[in-house]
């Protein structure tokens, strides 16, 4: 099990050899969390996995919940890379309620990739490996932020009666609500993201939302 404060301290490799001893390092974290369970994780079984000498693994690792730790940041960062082309390759006519479909199924594909992967190490520190709070767009955005500016334009194409200010409002509202339930699923009833109910139940209320008159 993992503690709940994680050790970060993690050494940046530089040249090539060095950088391919860590990526075995974290391929065989991912590997023994994905076939065997969080249970059977530990540097000497990581090292045998990675086929790299255990000192070798402590030159660029503390422990193996620094191991864990880097292991998500490069699945945020993978998952970051999959999203950029959200916006371009989408089409500009899709309709506000396609796009709370496509919300939906992005964070719950990515929450419950990360639960799979290593449960309590996610359920505890789930606010630093979050894709929705990653930056997205130069920096100067996270995914939700985004995504919600982009709901906000799509609801202004489809409804000309609203104002610009209402559509913000209105993204806002379902953006939020829809990241507060997943946020919750995690930390109080993981189980939950893998009904399908869950999701059928959590677009009803955003839809709902949405074609609601003021």
């Amino acid at each position: 099990m993992i503690n709940q404060q994680v050790t970060l301290n993690r050494r940046e490799p530089t040249q090539q050899r060095s950088r391919k001893i860590v990526a075995a390092i974290v391929q065989a974290c991912r590997k023994i969390l994905k076939n065997e369970g969080p249970d059977a994780l530990n540097t000497n079984y990581i090292a045998e996995v990675a086929e790299v000498n255990i000192g070798s693994l402590y030159r660029w690792f503390d422990n193996k919940e620094s191991i864990v730790a880097y292991t998500y940041e490069l699945m945020v960062a993978e998952e970051i890379d999959s999203l950029m082309p959200l916006f371009n390759e989408i089409s500009q006519d899709v309709k506000p309620d396609e796009a709370i479909v496509y919300m939906v199924d992005t964070l719950l594909t990515a929450q419950k990739r990360f639960v799979k992967l290593h449960q309590y190490f996610y359920q505890q520190h789930q606010s630093e490996y979050y894709v929705g709070s990653q930056p997205y767009i130069d920096g100067q955005q996270s995914w939700m932020q985004a995504t919600g500016q982009w709901i906000s334009d799509v609801i202004g194409r489809h409804h000309s009666e609203l104002s610009p200010e209402q559509c913000r409002f209105k993204a806002f509202i379902l953006t939020r609500a829809i990241e507060g339930v997943m946020l919750s699923a995690v930390t109080d009833d993981p189980d939950i993201l893998e009904q399908e109910k869950f999701r059928e139940e959590l677009l009803k209320l955003a839809l709902l939302y949405l074609f609601s008159r003021d």
